[in-house]
């Protein structure tokens, strides 16, 4: 399935006609969620009551829940107003108060909902773009278009802070890839200025500025990819200055309701769910089961696909993969797990790549629009997700 423009009489570009498409794609994906949202919401009673935002439209304060609350309160108050707000990293608020005082007769909601929904369509022409770096139009179509179907990519459409840190990691690896390393570098400032996970961007830019054919008179410029974990350096340092704890975003987690803190115990919980996964006896009420799935789950079907593909993507793609998947399990929690493997581009791309026999890309389509259209129904009425 693949979303083409009429014939005009009139010619356009190659790029112009590729970021038609990619648009088409993305605003395809938009109002389909609009419309599962809209009708979901309507037909389906809400876990806890009505907690729609008065002032908006149901059809945008429905998506503005769960994490969207601290974001809001961040942008609001800072981070005066609670030490646990401390775990969510500043760029995205900071990025809805900027905008907000730019646009300051636009309701702050709206503007962070505008703002991710664009964000995400930028992730989608870079992400085309990285993917044409080594393979052609078709396959980097279906990557972005399996990233859309993606069954957490709701997440991209409420006001997360997800679009924002996948445009830093997608244009730091597109930066460096075209050995443009300064920008590499403030694609990776993005990325860990968003989210304790991108403190990780460092190394696999490492092993990819490796992996280039670096000549002595220009092996300077490489040096730019170093500005990478200022985005965290920096929020520690404003945590240490205004707050005396530079690392107050591990400490948010403590005496929190989220479940976490910092160790180990997470790898047993992800071990037990193997088991659980492994030990199936039939399509029984098993909460447990259902649980191990959509977390435990979308990890191992990604780690499963990767590691069978391995030598289709890039060494650097592969260890930011395995990165990502590990961080969240020193949570000493499996909490969200399957939205945290959302940013996870090469598991697309090798979609892509398989998504050239047409039963492979009918069966991953529909598996995903299915999913998606379910966890979004879930997700608008404040059932747990991810």
């Amino acid at each position: 399935m693949k979303i083409t423009l009429p014939k005009l009489k009139f010619k356009i570009s190659e790029t112009v006609k590729d970021a038609l498409s990619i648009t088409l794609l993305f605003l395809a994906w938009r109002g389909a969620l609009f419309l599962v949202a809209y009708f979901g919401y309507f037909d389906i009673a809400p876990a806890n009551g009505n907690y729609l935002i008065k002032e908006i439209h149901p059809a945008i304060s429905m998506w503005l829940v769960y994490d969207y609350g601290w974001f809001k309160d961040i942008v609001a108050k800072s981070y005066d107003f609670s030490r646990h707000s401390m775990a969510f990293f500043p760029l995205w608020p900071a990025t809805i108060w900027l905008f907000s005082k730019i646009f300051y007769f636009v309701n702050t909601h709206i503007i962070a909902f505008v703002l991710a929904n664009l964000i995400t369509l930028a992730d989608c022409w870079i992400f085309y773009k990285l993917v044409q770096l080594d393979y052609d139009k078709d396959t980097a179509y279906r990557s972005v278009k399996y990233f859309l179907f993606f069954p957490m990519s709701l997440f991209l459409a409420s006001a997360y802070s997800e679009p924002l840190f996948l445009l830093g990691v997608l244009s730091s690896f597109y930066f460096i890839r075209k050995q443009q390393y300064l920008l590499s570098g403030f694609g990776g400032i993005i990325a860990s200025a968003s989210r304790l996970v991108g403190s990780i961007m460092l190394l696999p830019l490492v092993i990819e500025v490796i992996k280039q054919k670096i000549t002595k008179e220009n092996w300077w410029k490489t040096l730019g990819i170093l500005i990478a974990p200022l985005g965290l350096l920096g929020y520690m340092y404003f945590l240490k200055t205004n707050y005396g704890d530079c690392l107050g975003f591990l400490h948010a987690y403590q005496n929190s309701d989220w479940n976490r803190g910092y160790g180990y115990n997470a790898f047993n919980l992800f071990w037990n769910d193997i088991k659980i996964i492994f030990s199936f006896h039939g399509f029984g009420p098993s909460k447990d089961y259902v649980d191990a799935m959509m977390t435990t789950g979308s990890v191992l079907v990604m780690l499963t696909v990767l590691l069978s593909n391995i030598k289709k993507i890039r060494l650097s793609y592969f260890v930011y993969a395995i990165l990502i998947m590990l961080v969240p399990l020193f949570s000493n929690s499996l909490d969200s797990l399957n939205r945290y493997v959302l940013p996870i581009f090469p598991f697309f791309m090798v979609l892509g790549i398989l998504g050239r026999r047409k039963w492979v890309d009918s069966l991953i389509t529909v598996t995903f629009l299915v999913l998606l259209g379910l966890f979004t129904v879930m997700f608008i009425n404040r059932w747990w997700v991810g």
